[in-house]
């Protein structure tokens, strides 16, 4: 069997690396972050991985004449979705994806009774009043003290749709995130200090990234830079490049994780399809319409607002932690057949 996800955490806790085939080749990686603390794939396979990763589970798509828009695209996915016949439980966190998501389904639905809301209380915290003013009383909804993944899904007559991979499609605001950003390694004269940092990433983000990376980041990442489906230039460029090629698998399986077969193959995330990728390699539309970045993702934005007639959510929306995770500590390995691998199946406990 080959590998869909694992955790670096238990990965190196427990010393698996001293099982591997190529030690040095996993030395040189982690010391690149590659995979040391969120798991990264190169979907080019430019930068292999140390463990036998399935690279036919999530390819990057290729179609040099793609010219369908987001509205088509959205509007496919949400029929296609919806053309299976099932009750959707929207796996809703009260953000911009899982919201946009939401109101689409709902928006093209024949009957909008199919579409359901799934939740957590921190959801509704997070979404302001949009709960309240656009939710509560016009649609079905599920809301649970937190959206543990050892009690969820049971339901065998539904689909769940998640907003999974739309934070891979899209150019990330200027914010850093070490999760987004894994692989930078800046200069010295352009490493950020404090409340410097939106500065100088606002003055970085239209350079070549050639001149902001250190030399080795530069020889460590180039050859996937060469592969990569879109021209990437700028910081901006290289950090799309990073959410949408490195971090795709580790977005995708992260709700996977832990489930059977069965469950799995009932959950969608709403963003994983060939026509997105597709639309996000070849998109045309400018990355920001002010100028800094911050209105990041705002097709989205737009369409939510046009849902909902207002667009003091998106202006005013602040971000909360509406996910919870349960993994157990002793998760190793997701398999491509979707079986669990955990430490105790190998040392006889946790």
């Amino acid at each position: 069997m080959k590998i869909l996800s694992y955790s670096p955490q238990t990965f190196n806790r427990t010393n698996q690396q001293s099982k591997l085939h190529d030690i040095n080749l996993y030395n040189r990686l982690i010391n690149h972050n590659f995979s040391k603390e969120s798991f990264l794939v190169d979907r080019t396979q430019s930068i292999p991985h140390f463990l036998d990763i399935d690279y036919s589970y999530a390819p990057i798509p290729s179609n040099s004449n793609f010219n369908l828009n987001l509205n088509t695209i959205v509007k496919n996915r949400c029929i296609e979705l919806l053309s299976m016949g099932k009750q959707i439980n929207v796996a809703w966190s009260g953000g911009i994806d899982s919201t946009f998501v939401l109101l689409s389904l709902h928006h093209y639905a024949d009957d909008p009774d199919q579409v359901r809301v799934y939740g957590t209380y921190n959801s509704i915290i997070e979404s302001g009043d949009l709960f309240d003013r656009f939710i509560k009383n016009k649609m079905h909804y599920s809301i649970r003290v937190n959206s543990s993944i050892e009690n969820n899904f049971i339901q065998e007559d539904c689909i769940y749709v998640t907003g999974n991979m739309a934070n891979q499609l899209f150019v990330p605001g200027l914010t850093y995130n070490k999760s987004r950003d894994v692989l930078l390694d800046f200069k010295d004269k352009f490493t950020a200090v404090h409340d410097r940092y939106n500065e100088n990433l606002l003055r970085m983000a239209d350079l070549s990234y050639k001149d902001v990376l250190t030399d080795e980041c530069l020889e460590f990442i180039t050859p996937s830079i060469l592969n990569s489906p879109r021209s990437i230039n700028t910081l901006q460029d290289l950090r799309w490049y990073i959410l949408f090629n490195y971090k795709w698998y580790d977005v995708l399986t992260s709700w996977l994780i832990c489930l059977d077969k069965n469950r799995c193959n009932r959950i969608h995330a709403f963003f994983n399809t060939d026509e997105f990728q597709l639309w996000s390699i070849h998109n045309k539309e400018p990355i920001t319409k002010v100028g800094d970045y911050s209105d990041e993702r705002w097709q989205l934005k737009e369409a939510i607002s046009n849902y909902i007639g207002d667009s003091s959510y998106c202006i005013n929306k602040k971000k909360v932690t509406s996910v919870l995770s349960t993994i157990p500590n002793n998760w190793l390995y997701l398999l491509n057949d979707y079986n669990n691998v955990f430490i105790r199946n190998e040392y006889g406990n946790d």
